[in-house]
């Protein structure tokens, strides 16, 4: 697979990018085990974003559907 760009990549997941980018202490290998568990991987980045206190207006479950 071929990196893209944060450009060439549709608006919705630009900002998700954006937003993982800025909370950062993800655990990619983590991320991609729960790729296809959206209620794992809402609570995993909930709950890291919440020690952050980066993410407290955003909907985890929309970015998730997005």
């Amino acid at each position: 697979m071929k990196p893209k760009s944060l450009d060439e990549l549709p608006s919705n997941d630009r900002e998700a990018c954006q937003i993982l980018t800025s909370v950062g202490g993800f655990d990619t290998a983590t991320q991609i085990n729960l790729e296809f568990n959206a209620e794992a991987l809402a609570k995993y980045i909930s709950t890291n974003a919440f020690c952050c206190n980066l993410l407290a207006s955003v909907s985890v479950g929309s970015l998730l559907n997005a």
